[in-house]
């Protein structure tokens, strides 16, 4: 019976062709209306399964780039798209937020994605196979989310095909509006909240950064907490403190830190000029620096800075300013462009100004506590100064009053060779304690700035040899040898001179043991003819490195040389160094423990149009 039916059916068909053409036209347009929905509802079913995702997402996922990694993820797996990339609007410049599909981002991406954030409206780039959506908020575009389809059919695909292609491109980019409306609002919230904590975060930094800087006096904590708290709210790859200091015009930098390399200096810190970088126009144009990129920089600050190492994309220098006196400058730095914000410029502003209160409060209590060390030991040294003085000025006194005693009790029976030897050595002590008491009255005057030098032409070589002789009733038997060029001619205050190396040789017989010799040199430099150095050698113990700057400090003697049964005042070798500089000359020792000492000093070679005094 079917077979029949369907005879019949042909029959007539061939009877009615149009008719034939039209019930098969239908048949095709069920067939594709019923392909149609199919096809619609596994894209519905798709966009849903996105959207659902990216809400999961925005529950769980602790910010918006995050959320934006899951939504290209999201998209990519659908297999809608190929890849898939989303740029947020930063300071109205295109930010890469996440990226799925591609290693890397296209080079044309941003400048695509800033092409649809004017237009405001979604864009098919034919030329480069990318759909482009606007993520709206009310009326404005915070960003946008651009995605590469299936591919396109070439052009020998016939017409039929190549429609049905454009139809799928216009599917895709109806799907990608749609996740993108709904990936919109999930941002918008997400954006929202993270700035509300951000503004939190921040304002319980300023808040601790205030409460620990006032509760430490110590610059190492100091520097380590403002450092810890600009992290808390900022990128601050790079990092550094630098301080100025107003009266030499001087920058030093104790504490920087790029990554997980820190530096913390305290003591003993290099100082540099101000020069042309961006922490020296801080401090001369008293106003933060930002910069956005280092080309930027560059132009925005009207002048060419130099780097060290791998150039910054971002950086804010901010001045420390405490009322109207400039600290110093805090730098924080990035890798990425466009890093910081207005917020974050307002943030830093505010740490800023809590640091150079609490960077001033510790530098002037640590001034204090080394001031009160200072005096302690002055007061220490004063206390042995006085014990030290007494005994000093006891022993040639008592020898100048034990020979008078026996001269007015004995002069009757006295010979004039032993009256003669007696006042010798009455005069010898009084010539050592006139030598206390000029040292003990230099000292006050040197300190009160009191001293008053006259230089002139001295002949060395005469001035030497007259002291030595003056020197020999005390030198007795002891060699001093002398080795200073005739004609040689110095610019120096004579009595002073002599006051110098009546010091350093008065030091070298006490620590030269008897027989050994004493050497008095002078010679001129050859790498600097305009100056002579002048050296008292001695044949004593040396002197460790360690202490060869503490010996020419007021009222200091060695540990070493108090065990001993040489006494002195510890005044000898400071006045030599103040009266060498206040002739223009430098005093230094050489020495090694156990090896004796050298005590050199230069002085400026007269020249030859000025009359030379003769000693």
């Amino acid at each position: 019976m079917e077979q029949s039916s369907t005879l019949r059916n042909q029959k007539k068909a061939r009877h009615n062709p149009r008719k034939a053409r039209r019930e098969s036209l239908c048949l095709q347009h069920e067939s594709a209306a019923e392909k149609t929905t199919t096809g619609d509802r596994e894209l519905l079913q798709k966009i849903a399964h996105i959207s659902n995702t990216i809400s999961a997402a925005a529950i769980t996922l602790p910010g918006p780039q995050a959320i934006c990694q899951v939504a290209v993820t999201a998209l990519v797996e659908s297999c809608l798209y190929r890849s898939a990339a989303i740029y947020l609007l930063h300071d109205s410049a295109p930010r890469l937020m996440a990226l799925a599909g591609m290693a890397t981002a296209p080079p044309m991406f941003p400048r695509l994605a800033l092409m649809v954030t004017q237009k405001g409206k979604p864009v098919t780039f034919p030329n480069h196979h990318v759909l482009a959506v606007p993520l709206p908020q009310r009326k404005e575009i915070f960003g946008v989310v651009l995605a590469a389809p299936g591919a396109q059919p070439p052009a020998s695909v016939p017409r039929a095909k190549r429609s049905a292609g454009v139809r799928a491109a216009d599917r895709a980019l109806t799907a990608l509006t749609t996740v993108a409306n709904h990936l919109a609002l999930i941002l918008s919230g997400a954006m929202a909240y993270q700035v509300a904590r951000d503004r939190a975060t921040r304002l319980a930094a300023i808040n601790e950064i205030g409460r620990m800087l006032s509760a430490t006096t110590d610059l190492h904590l100091l520097y380590r907490i403002i450092h810890a708290q600009v992290k808390r709210v900022m990128d601050a790859t790079v990092f550094y403190i630098a301080l100025y200091n107003e009266q030499q015009n001087l920058l030093a930098f104790p504490y920087t830190a790029d990554g997980d390399r820190i530096e913390n200096v305290l003591d003993d810190l290099i100082e540099y000029p101000l020069g042309d970088g961006p922490t020296s126009w801080v401090v001369r144009e008293r106003r933060p620096l930002i910069v956005t990129q280092p080309d930027n920089s560059i132009q925005n600050a009207g002048r060419s800075f130099g780097y060290v190492g791998q150039i910054s994309q971002s950086a804010i220098h901010m001045p420390m300013l405490h009322g109207e006196r400039m600290v110093g400058v805090i730098s924080v730095q990035s890798y990425i462009p466009n890093a910081y914000s207005a917020e974050d410029i307002a943030v830093l502003e505010a740490i800023a100004s809590q640091a150079a209160v609490a960077i001033e409060n510790a530098q002037l209590i640590r001034r204090l506590q080394d001031a009160y060390v200072r005096q302690r030991e002055l007061d220490r040294l004063k206390d042995e100064f006085i014990l030290t003085a007494s005994h000093e000025l006891r022993t040639p006194l008592a020898t100048i009053m034990g020979y008078l005693y026996l001269l007015k009790d004995f002069q009757g029976e006295l010979d004039s060779t032993q009256a003669d030897e007696f006042i010798a050595q009455a005069l010898d002590s009084a010539e050592q304690l006139n030598m206390m008491v000029n040292n003990l009255m230099d000292a006050s005057r040197l300190q009160g700035e009191h001293i008053q030098i006259t230089l002139q032409p001295v002949a060395l070589a005469s001035l030497i040899q007259s002291l030595v002789a003056n020197w020999r009733s005390i030198a007795g038997e002891r060699i001093v040898d002398v080795m200073v060029p005739e004609g040689l001619i110095v610019l120096a205050d004579a009595e002073r001179l002599r006051q110098i190396l009546g010091n350093l040789l008065s030091n070298a017989m006490k620590y030269t043991p008897a027989d050994r010799p004493i050497q008095i040199r002078a010679e001129q430099n050859l790498p600097d003819p305009d100056h002579v150095t002048i050296s008292v050698i001695d044949q004593g113990p040396g002197i460790a490195v360690g202490d060869q700057q503490r010996v020419f400090e007021k009222f200091v003697r060695l540990e070493e040389t108090m065990k001993t049964s040489v006494r002195g005042t510890g005044l000898g070798l400071y006045i030599c160094r103040q009266l060498v500089n206040a002739m223009g000359g430098d005093i230094w020792v050489e020495s090694e423990a156990g090896s004796g000492a050298a005590f050199r000093f230069t002085l400026r070679v007269a020249s030859g149009n000025q009359p030379i005094a003769v000693i």
